[in-house]
Order: C-alpha cells, then structure tokens, then sequence
C-alpha cells in the first residue's frame, strides 16, 4: 500500500510543479498600450489631424470640430464660425505647425494655428484634399484632375491638371505630397507618383517601377537622407535617386487604407480594424493595434511614438509600452 501512496504523492507534487512552471511564464507584453478619448458627442468621424506636440483636431460630417491639446485629456468641442460649420469637414491636415482643412460642398480651404481660430484663405470649384507649401512659400493644393497651384505672396491661383479621374468610381485624385531637397516635388495619387522639378507648374509619372495594380499611394514621405518613401495600399516603396526608381521593401497583408509616417523611422497603416507599423529600414509590417469590430476610418501619428486612429463614432489613442521589448516579437 505505501509503494501506490508514494507514488500518488509524487504524482501530486510533479502536476503542481508543473503547474507552477508554466503558470509562472509571464505573457508578452503588447507594443502599445491603448485607451479611448472622451469627450466626442454625435456627428460621424470625416477626419483628424495630429500634431507633433500632441494637439488632436477631429472634424465630423455635421457635428462641427473637436480638438484636445494632450492625448491623455478628453476632446472638447470648438467654437466655430457659421461659414465653416454648416459646410462639413473633408480632409485635415497639419503642415510645418498649421493645421489646414478643407470642406465640403462649398470647397473651401482653411488654415488655424492653435486649431480653435480658422483663417480662411481660398475657395474653388474642385474638392480638396492636400496641401503642401514650399520653401518659398508656395501653396500646392491636391484635386480631383491634378493640383491647384498659388505661388507665395500672390492672389492668383492656377489650375494644373494632369491626372485622369474618373468621377463615377470615386477616385480621389492627389492625396499627398512631398519634397527633397533638390527642390522637386512630389505628389501621391491613385495613379502612382507624379514629379515637379519647376515649382508644380508641369508634372510627370515617375512611379513606373511600382506594379500598375498596386500604385494607389496613400502617403508620400522623404527622409532626412533624402529617400523618397511611397506608401501604397498593399506594400513600401523607396526611391534614393529623386524619384527616378522604385524598389519594394514591405507588403502589407491586407489593404490598406490611411498611412502616417511621423518621422522617427517607420510607417503606420490602417487597414479595416487593425492597425499595423514598420520600420522603414525593412519594411516588416506587424499588427500593433486593438481588434476593433468597426472599420478604422481615419489616422495621426507623431515622433514620440503616440497612435491615434478613429472608427466612425470613437476615438482611440496607442501609447509606446515601457515594457515592451522585440523579444516579445
């Protein structure tokens, strides 16, 4: 009888110490820690911009603007003038440190430095969705056909058209824009990427290296090192010769639909309801984002590493974890 007993002793004693052992196996730590902002009443998310010292500006389709200048406090409603309310929000955008934003149907081009008091400064017949200012001062702005061009300190605004949209399957024309230091510009679209070298006045394809299929480029990015960076739907390019090629460094393994390179290193994309980064040395795209069951519709992302990435109604806001290391990769 005491052979059995010892036996069902020590039985006991291993199972507990396995138990132990795995039980005591810490879980991995997730790369961002995530929470939701209060604050947001009504209206459908139509856009945010993130600036780089934290101050969030959300705009609705016909709830108006909120904006908080500390990611860890709530959004709070801002005051806004009729004329810019009643037209709902399109796209924002911040630029050096001014916000911009345009509007729906009157077409209208606004600017804020704190992102409570808006300056406006044009209005046209196309929609718009970028914008972009150069060195000296010029202001290109991102349409349907191609841009509109003002050059710094003019009134005059021309017209440059040089894309193909077809209305009816809703192409969205040009939706970013960058600059190296040669002075040629840039602009993303769902064509491809298209090349300036006289301030925007003519512009040419130069994306030829990335498949036709695959070119809809989301954001356009240049590095301290003047490597051109081209996020598209579906993977990274990076061009180092001015825009003259294109190499593939990154796929992405959905489709993607906002991109943010905030300018330490990576890039950040939303596709459906996770979010994903890489670095831009590899282009190894992982999911860093929460599983949301609604569509993630709009992005901001800055240098510290802070995510923020709205659904229709809700906005969530990804801290870098202190804890987390590529181990837990």
């Amino acid at each position: 009888m005491r052979i059995p007993t010892i036996m069902l002793l020590l039985g006991c004693l291993l199972a507990l110490g396995g138990c132990h052992i795995f039980g005591s196996r810490e879980e991995k730590e997730p790369e961002y820690l995530w929470h939701k902002m209060d604050g947001l009443a009504g209206g459908k998310i139509s856009t945010l911009a993130l600036r780089n010292d934290e101050t969030l500006v959300v705009g609705t389709d016909t709830a108006g603007m909120y904006m908080t200048q500390s990611l860890a406090g709530p959004l709070q409603k801002v005051n806004l003038r009729n004329s810019l309310s009643i037209t709902g929000i399109r796209e924002m955008m911040v630029r050096d440190t001014l916000f911009y934003l345009s509007t729906f149907i009157v077409n209208q081009l606004w600017s804020s430095a704190d992102g409570k008091k808006w300056k406006f400064l044009l209005a046209k017949k196309d929609p718009m969705f970028n914008t972009w200012v150069t060195p000296e001062g010029d202001r290109i702005i991102g349409t349907w056909h191609g841009i509109y061009r003002q050059a710094g300190g003019s009134s005059d605004i021309e017209q440059i058209t040089f894309l193909y949209t077809d209305y009816f399957a809703g192409l969205d024309g040009v939706t970013s824009f960058t600059q190296t230091s040669s002075g040629a510009l840039f602009c993303g679209s769902h064509d491809g990427v298209y090349r300036s070298v006289d301030a925007g006045l003519s512009w040419k394809k130069v994306s030829h290296d990335i498949d036709k299929n695959k070119d809809d480029v989301m954001e356009l990015y240049t590095d301290p090192d003047d490597r051109i960076y081209a996020q598209t739907f579906r993977g990274l390019y990076c061009s180092d010769d001015d825009g003259g090629s294109w190499e593939q460094i990154g796929k992405l393994g959905d489709v993607g639909s906002e991109a943010q390179f905030p300018g330490n290193g990576t890039v950040v994309v939303i596709t459906g309801n996770m979010v994903w980064k890489a670095s831009l040395a590899d282009g190894d795209f992982r999911k860093i984002g929460p599983d949301q069951p609604s569509r993630y519709r709009e992005m901001g992302a800055v240098k510290n590493g802070k995510i923020v990435v709205a659904t229709d109604s809700s906005v969530f806001v990804g801290v870098p974890n202190p804890l987390y290391t590529e181990s837990d990769l």
